[in-house]
């Protein structure tokens, strides 16, 4: 996490608020896919992926769609139904990459990609699945949409946490995720000159730390 900043101290507390609304949203939903879809390591992948159609909770949270890919990475399951996506080849994507490395164990959250089921930007967020004999099988990816005039769960809860505040958050590509300002969603910051020192500070721990960097005229 890269955070702008006054102090050290609001970044640490802005961080870790911002990590607490994710967990509070996230974490039941997950749960649930953990305990009601890959629980029985024995189902083959197709037949855990059926079981999405009865988790409404799942599919409310992550509203731009559920995909199933095989070991491959190959899109095999969708949810809604979209029979164009299926086959698709998405092996090349960083979250597929992630997931397969420790299948089960962490959640990989990738960069915004333009892959939504209509069409739309969103946050592909995988998780790994293994078989009874913890051999890898294929991954599930849950899709957050970012829309610029969409209340979905995601930005209802971040505006629910951070409303009158100036809070924005930008994904690994620099892409922005959230922003007090609808129209700037989605947008790409790598050129802005103000940002430039922050984006210079190296990435270390795959992006799990933080950094505060103050403006000239902070």
């Amino acid at each position: 996490d890269l955070v702008i900043s006054q102090s050290d101290e609001l970044v640490r507390y802005k961080a870790e608020e911002a990590r607490q609304v994710m967990g509070e949203l996230y974490n039941p939903a997950f749960i649930d896919f953990m305990f009601n879809i890959d629980a029985d390591k024995s189902l083959p992948l197709l037949e855990r992926a059926e079981k999405v159609h009865e988790l409404t909770n799942l599919r409310y949270i992550f509203e731009g769609g559920i995909i199933f890919l095989n070991p491959q990475g190959k899109v095999v399951f969708t949810d809604p139904y979209h029979p164009e996506v299926i086959s698709e080849d998405w092996s090349g994507y960083d979250f597929f990459v992630d997931s397969t490395i420790n299948p089960g164990v962490d959640a990989a959250t990738g960069k915004i990609a333009d892959i939504g089921l209509e069409g739309q930007s969103v946050i592909p967020i995988a998780i790994g699945l293994r078989d009874e004999n913890n051999q890898y099988v294929g991954s599930a990816v849950f899709l957050i949409s970012i829309y610029d005039d969409v209340d979905t769960p995601f930005y209802m809860a971040l505006r629910s946490q951070f409303r009158n505040e100036t809070i924005m958050i930008l994904d690994s590509a620099k892409r922005v995720v959230f922003h007090p300002d609808r129209s700037q969603i989605g947008r790409n910051y790598s050129d802005k000159e103000d940002l430039a020192p922050l984006f210079a500070i190296p990435n270390v721990n795959n992006g799990s730390h933080i950094e505060s960097y103050r403006t000239p005229d902070g």
